[in-house]
């Protein structure tokens, strides 16, 4: 399902936005972050690409480590 449809739809919809961390050091920690918020059972979760709006391995990691199965294709 889209994000839009999932906007546009009957049922209230709850979404999180995760932040790819600067430094690889703290991937694991923004991943297991993800994983807690993944439990609430959100509509949807977003990896951003950041204010600089640049490409970063560590959000190209957090995009692979989503559910296969409502895994969107990046924007942008």
């Amino acid at each position: 399902m889209k994000i839009l449809e999932i906007i546009n739809g009957t049922k209230p919809s709850l979404s999180f936005e995760v932040f790819p961390p600067k430094t690889d050091d703290k991937f694991e920690s923004v991943l297991s972050a993800a994983g807690e918020i993944a439990k609430l059972r959100p509509s949807y979760m977003s990896v951003t690409y950041g204010a600089g709006g640049g490409k970063s391995a560590a959000r190209e990691r957090l995009y692979q480590c989503g559910d296969d199965d409502r895994r969107q294709p990046p924007h942008g």
